[in-house]
């Protein structure tokens, strides 16, 4: 009788040894010729470092043999035995009872090919994910389950909004009116995240104690597991989609005059195609705008038309998956400017012959065409349906005129995926956590621009000149992450009152200060202020605000601004491998 599958407790006569464990799938297998114990125990650890064991370590990061807790540690090896090495190759053909299929190879390159989506019905590994996770949920109690899902689903919401808040960069009337601007403030975040987040994280060679179970923590590295193949996919798409040529500046203003003029009815579409390829010469104004707006021209040539028509072919295919991917709804109505958009990156594909590789796990046929994929309708992989969408938000930014910012904000994506990706080293739900907190406001912070924190700083200013009449509010080169402070402020304004109201009333003390003597004057003094920001009910961060006061020249001058972390906050990120973070 079985001792060490999954749902079963411990029982008395459990010897909870490799051995025993061997020879209890020695007495289920039905391949007498792989069934020795030796032979069984060799798949699970052996010297070439191919066994079970070794790829949890070597792929994963995930070593069972730390676990003290032995049932469950060969409980969970067996289960994976079972997915791993038992029956047949898939090379011997599709009418075996039972395939194996090499799950921790699968996990260890993430992909959307290796989970289930909303977004398509195609999935290479989404249906064997999808059973291992729901199996070793079995292991773990409801609460617990719950918890994880909640913080994943916090987790993804958030860096959601991160990569959303980057568009406001792009497509926002601050960035169509000086796109230059933008652009710098694009690679000023860029900048920070890089040298300041993503080169101070730990490496993958962080080792820390496990304080969850076996399965609890094969769980976390499924669901991490999950967020990276989204990630992963879309690092791919960023390098392997590059932009065309952007248009004219001409076509620009031509583009922005008329994109939200018109909308497109599905109903209609047929008839507007017959009219802008019809041979008898129409005098129509608004027939010469849409030709002009999806082909730059309002005289069309052989090659137009043919494209044209092969573009209105499909477009409703890709429009339908732009509803797909991005959760909006047409009701089969298209603002001219995305029916614009999907036809000129239709044409631009086919012409181009654009390739896109897919390269999951033991996937034999990477390169497909973009067009050959459309024309199978939903039918299609995950990370193609997304890189279609991804090059049509590239056109219809470059159509706006501004190229250069779009080609810097997937850079920054790049930098922002890296940063998630190291996050998942740790492995323990809580430490996870500690480090996603503390990265989440630094990153988080970079995203708000020098022009608002400056913004923000002059209504500071004022609010110290309202409590200390004649004083003005200054930084210079010399002030260090000061404009973060007002980052901090943007959302919490009463807090930026409080600590303006409890400056102005150390400033006065100041100012009463009487001299003993001619050379007792004091001009100007170096103070600090500490405060708190009420993040939630159960978080606030505590932070130091440097500044001097010179009361003869009436200025405030701000030096530094930092986050105060207590002695055991600041070991325990220490620990973590967040020492860089850290100021002593």
């Amino acid at each position: 009788m079985s001792k060490y599958n999954l749902g079963q407790k411990e029982q008395m006569n459990c010897l909870l040894t490799m051995n025993e464990l061997c020879e209890e799938i020695a007495d289920e297998s039905e391949n007498m010729e792989s069934s020795s114990v030796e032979a069984i125990r060799n798949k699970f650890k052996n010297s070439d470092r191919s066994g079970i064991i070794n790829k949890l370590e070597k792929m994963l990061g995930f070593y069972i043999e730390d676990f003290e807790d032995k049932y469950s540690r060969l409980k969970l090896l067996k289960y994976l035995y079972n997915i791993e090495k038992k029956g047949d190759s898939k090379s011997k053909g599709g009418f075996a009872k039972k395939t194996r299929v090499r799950i921790i190879d699968i996990i260890n390159k993430p992909r959307l090919d290796n989970i289930a989506t909303d977004i398509t019905t195609k999935s290479a590994y989404g249906e064997i994910t999808s059973m291992l996770k729901n199996n070793i949920a079995i292991e773990i109690e409801e609460d617990t389950r719950k918890k994880k899902h909640d913080f994943f689903e916090f987790f993804n919401s958030y860096w959601d909004q991160i990569i959303t808040k980057l568009f406001d960069y792009v497509i926002s009337q601050g960035a169509l009116h000086n796109p230059e601007a933008a652009v710098k403030e694009l690679e000023r975040i860029k900048s920070f995240l890089e040298t300041r987040v993503l080169s101070r994280l730990p490496d993958e060679n962080l080792k820390l104690p496990y304080r969850e179970s076996p399965f609890e923590i094969f769980y976390n590295i499924l669901l991490s597991h999950e967020v990276l193949c989204n990630d992963a996919d879309r690092l791919n798409i960023n390098y392997q989609i590059s932009l065309d040529i952007p248009p004219t500046k001409q076509y620009n203003e031509i583009f922005k005059k008329h994109e939200a003029q018109w909308v497109i009815k599905a109903e209609r579409i047929p008839e507007m195609l017959e009219r802008i390829c019809s041979d008898r010469p129409i005098e129509d104004s608004q027939l010469d705008i849409i030709k002009e707006m999806l082909t730059g021209k309002t005289l069309l040539d052989k090659i137009d038309i043919k494209n044209l028509k092969f573009a209105f072919k499909y477009v409703e295919t890709l429009l339908r998956w732009l509803e797909n991917v991005k959760n909006v709804e047409f009701l089969e109505e298209y603002h001219l400017a995305i029916f614009t958009t999907a036809i000129q990156e239709l044409i631009s594909v086919k012409t181009n012959k654009d390739k896109f590789v897919n390269d999951f796990y033991g996937n034999k046929y990477r390169d497909k065409s973009m067009i050959s994929v459309l024309k199978n309708g939903e039918e299609v992989d995950a990370v193609i349906k997304k890189a279609w969408i991804t090059k049509l938000e590239n056109r219809y930014a470059s159509n706006l005129g501004v190229y250069e910012l779009i080609r810097t904000k997937r850079s920054v994506e790049n930098v922002i995926f890296e940063i998630k990706k190291k996050l998942f080293i740790y492995q323990n739900m809580e430490e996870l956590e500690v480090a996603n907190k503390m990265i989440l406001s630094f990153v988080s912070r970079s995203l708000i621009s020098r022009d608002v924190a400056w913004d923000i700083s002059g209504k500071f200013g004022e609010l110290i000149n309202k409590y200390c009449s004649e004083y003005r509010f200054i930084i210079r080169d010399r002030g260090i992450n000061v404009l973060d402070m007002f980052r901090e402020f943007l959302f919490y304004e009463k807090t930026m009152e409080k600590v303006a109201h409890d400056i102005g009333n150390m400033i006065r003390d100041f100012e009463s200060e009487q001299a003993v003597n001619d050379y007792s004057y004091i001009v100007a003094r170096e103070m600090c202020y500490t405060f708190e920001i009420q993040l939630s009910n159960t978080y606030r961060k505590e932070f130091l605000f440097k500044f001097i006061v010179d009361r003869k020249n009436k200025v405030l001058e701000g030096l530094n601004f930092l986050e105060v972390v207590s002695d055991e906050e600041s070991q325990k990120k220490i620990k973590l491998g967040l020492g860089r973070f850290i100021i002593g």
